[in-house]
């Protein structure tokens, strides 16, 4: 048997999950829910064959999604980078030195490689895992976050009836996705899927990713407990300005061992420019969109910080195929364009 390809399998999902995985797979369950009843009014009797889709497409989007919050979460650090020790029988031996390799050149993650080696086929292992991560039970630190209005909003004691009420909802219906799932996809058995519980099933997987990003949030976002706009966009600003250091340092060591700058205007110097430029007009757009609400300059610096990360990344990988001897980078200059040191 052929030995498995980490690094690829993951670079692979991520390709097709685009940049922004985790709004890809909550994207992917809203869509569904969306499409139950224009299948159910288009197809008629034939319906039922068609919405035994929906838990597989379901429970797909979960595990996607819940593997890219594990990443997040042990790739924020203390504590949780230590708390996935816990999972050190799931990665025994999977270890190598081609990980290595991709972990440094910022390829992949310590996160990337723990999160796609873990099982995610039922309720129980999402549990489990995320609990390891958070040091204690995870559901009872997932139940705050089921309320959709603040406590001033009701009286504190109906609010707690609702969430203790809906998380058992939600777990019992993500629970039930998984089950009939594997009914569908390892027996091809005949199970229920009618357009109201189909529906049903989707509401709770909704609830379920918001709930989660709102703990998760709550735990690794510096932002999560400031309190007016303006706190959160200078923070946002202090941290775009240390990103964008980082990115300089990245530059500045490989230009230090390659020659990147040509007179005929391909070289990577120019290339760095045209990337400020889209960078700019990126966050421009962004703003733009929200041209009269108070969210547009968070959002404007949030673009412009998760894509100065992700350049930062490229630059590093294209320092590390340096010291490894490959040329073949996109950043570098085709290899007839190049001067000789």
């Amino acid at each position: 048997m052929s030995k498995r390809d980490f690094v690829e399998e993951i670079l692979g999902k991520h390709s097709r999950a685009g940049d922004g995985h985790l709004g890809h797979y909550t994207a992917r369950i809203s869509f569904l829910d969306g499409g139950i009843k224009r299948l159910a009014d288009n197809l008629g009797h034939d319906k039922s064959e068609w919405l035994r889709y929906v838990p597989v497409e379901i429970c797909a989007s979960l595990e996607g999604y819940v593997r890219g919050i594990l990443t997040r979460l042990i790739d924020a650090g203390t504590p949780y980078i230590e708390r996935s020790r816990g999972f050190s029988e799931a990665i025994r031996n999977r270890f190598d030195v081609d990980l290595l390799f991709a972990i440094e050149a910022a390829k992949i993650t310590v996160g990337d490689f723990v999160s796609h080696l873990l099982p995610i086929s039922s309720l129980s292992d999402i549990v489990a895992h995320l609990s390891i991560l958070l040091g204690a039970d995870w559901k009872t630190q997932l139940k705050p976050h089921f309320a959709f209005f603040p406590s001033y909003a009701r009286p504190e004691e109906r609010q707690a009836v609702e969430i203790e009420a809906t998380s058992a909802q939600v777990f019992s219906d993500i629970a039930e996705s998984f089950r009939i799932r594997h009914i569908i996809c390892h027996e091809s058995g005949h199970v229920e899927t009618g357009e109201v519980r189909m529906h049903e099933l989707c509401t709770s997987a909704n609830r379920f990713v918001s709930a989660v990003g709102s703990l998760v949030a709550s735990l690794i976002d510096p932002t999560y407990g400031l309190r007016t706009t303006l706190d959160v966009n200078a923070y946002l600003a202090d941290h775009l300005r240390k990103c964008e250091e980082l990115m300089r340092s990245a530059y500045d060591r490989l230009a230090s061992v390659e020659v990147l700058d040509l007179p005929d205007g391909t070289g990577f110097a120019a290339v760095q420019e045209k990337w400020q430029a889209f960078c700019d007009a990126q966050a421009t757009f962004r703003y733009q969109q929200y041209i009269d609400g108070s969210i547009k300059t968070e959002l404007s610096l949030r673009e412009q910080i998760a894509l100065t990360e992700a350049r930062t990344a490229d630059l590093h990988r294209a320092y590390f195929d340096w010291a490894m001897g490959d040329r073949s980078h996109s950043l570098y200059p085709p290899v007839s364009n190049r001067k000789k040191r």
